[in-house]
């Protein structure tokens, strides 16, 4: 009886400790910081209207009757810019030289080749307005028949 006596003392003892050793230990907290920069977006959410071209038979130069159009839309301000036409299709203009095209958001204007213009505003469904020139050599005048086609690359990059 006395062994049963001192192992419950003994049990008791090391169960207290537990508990006692438990409600001792203080609970540690820590905050994690996040921090992210959000930049603007920009979408062109419609397709783009192609735009027409024709030949100046007084310079030799394929020009924009009527301008490609397409929508843009940016949730903050922007950069944009546009690249120089690049002639597509099987009917490429032999001996072509020089091209531009022109980019027009917002009433400022900005040339293929040039750095990219800044826009301090959001825009929704703003209207963006492509125009391009593709000068022929003298040497591969006359331009002959036949569909010829440019794509001209618009990029808009929210900051």
């Amino acid at each position: 009886m006395n062994l049963l006596k001192t192992t419950a003392i003994a049990s008791s003892l090391v169960a207290a400790s537990f508990v006692m050793g438990t409600g001792m230990a203080k609970a540690q907290t820590v905050n994690v910081p996040f921090a992210g920069t959000v930049l603007g977006l920009c979408t062109f959410p419609n397709a783009a209207v192609p735009g027409v071209l024709a030949i100046n038979a007084g310079t030799g130069a394929v020009t924009t009757t009527t301008p490609g159009t397409v929508a843009l839309t940016c949730t903050g301000p922007f950069n944009f810019s546009v690249a120089a036409p690049a002639a597509t299709g099987a009917n490429a203009l032999a001996g072509a030289g020089a091209s531009t095209a022109t980019l027009t958001v917002q009433g400022t204007t900005v040339n293929s080749g040039a750095a990219p213009t800044a826009v301090n505003a959001a825009v929704t469904l703003e209207p963006v307005s492509v125009t391009m020139t593709y000068q022929v050599d003298a040497g591969a005048l006359p331009v002959g028949p036949g569909l010829y086609g440019f794509d001209v690359v618009v990029t808009a990059a929210g900051n």
